[in-house]
């Protein structure tokens, strides 16, 4: 059986408007900052990462950058796509006996550009009339996520941003305004390792991995997912669904009921702002976060895309260990 995959770290920093909070910011001062808030948070040193695999596209040189300012210079780095992608093969390189820890990380920022305030296009493979209702009410996405920054329910996941002056601040929280936005500024990491071992080296996990899949489209992967995990729909704690379509069960997951308050309970990319390409790992730290906050064992994260993608993560104190894998 292949070697379990699990999740020792997660950070983010708050996302920003375009032209907003970040404004005098570039990606490799973000992104700097939550890799090193990752390796930290996870106890790993700069010189026993196995590699990075980093979301996004055309980001080596702002990547290279945020890396060398923590000390990772010379590791392999794999440019891994978009959406879960990067994790996903973080995940695979693990399960095959790829040397661990594994830093999955991903940084974007606007460069001060203000864009619309409301997204007038629909994501890749997402219906267009549907996510022109969701960016006109806001009330599926940006509402859960004004509820949630006004509790502070991100706090945990949040690493904050120093921003020079005059005067000098410190960021901690995301600039949430009055509508639904497209991809703003911020970054993210997370730390893997394979579990075999990972206490004796005075690691804790936070999650499992429990499985992934990918298909052609949202549903079809979630499905392939539960069937691969032997996962009924109604064990799912937490869900966190692209909402390329607004996330409501009878449009993303033919056939599976979700109540409300169990998908997307932070908001998703249209209330927060996604950074470009950062959605689905940002999902996977968001989701680690809640499931914490909430007391729950098990979620899923589903992304749409060209190619659509599924990733089932247990909490410490589950048996996801002894799940197979798609």
């Amino acid at each position: 059986m292949a070697t379990p995959a699990v999740i020792v770290s997660v950070a983010r920093t708050p996302i920003g408007r375009p032209g907003g909070i970040f404004r005098g910011l570039g990606a490799a001062d973000l992104g700097g900052v939550a890799i090193g808030a990752a390796l930290a948070r996870g106890r790993l040193r700069a010189d026993e990462i196995g590699a990075v695999y980093l979301a996004g596209s055309d980001i080596v040189p702002e990547a290279a950058a945020a890396l060398g300012d923590a000390g990772l210079a010379g590791l392999p780095r794999h440019v891994a796509g978009l959406g879960l992608a990067p994790w996903i093969r973080a995940v695979v390189a693990i399960e095959g006996g790829a040397p661990s820890p594994i830093l999955v990380a991903g940084m974007a920022a606007t460069n001060g550009a203000v864009g619309p305030a409301v997204c007038p296009q629909s994501r890749p493979g997402a219906d267009q009339g549907a996510w022109l209702h969701l960016a006109s009410s806001g009330e599926a996405d940006w509402v859960p996520a004004r509820a949630a920054a006004t509790r502070g329910d991100c706090s945990w996941e949040i690493v904050p941003v120093p921003v020079p002056g005059p005067p000098p601040t410190r960021i901690d929280q995301d600039e949430l305004g009055d509508t639904p936005r497209c991809e703003g500024d911020g970054a993210v990491a997370m730390g893997l390792m394979a579990a075999d071992g990972v206490r004796e080296l005075g690691r804790y996990p936070l999650a499992a991995v429990a499985g992934y899949a990918v298909a052609s489209s949202v549903g079809e992967a979630v499905g392939l997912l539960l069937e691969e995990i032997g996962w009924a729909p109604g064990q799912v704690d937490l869900w966190e669904i692209d909402e390329g379509r607004p996330p409501a069960a009878d449009v993303c997951l033919p056939g599976i009921a979700i109540p409300a308050g169990r998908i997307n309970v932070q908001g998703g990319a249209a209330g927060l702002g996604d950074p470009a390409g950062l959605g689905g790992i940002r999902r996977g730290v968001s989701l680690v976060g809640a499931l914490r906050r909430q007391g729950g064992l098990r979620g899923v994260i589903a992304v749409a895309g060209a190619d659509a993608a599924a990733v089932a993560i247990e909490m410490e104190g589950g048996v996801a260990c002894g799940a197979r894998r798609r």
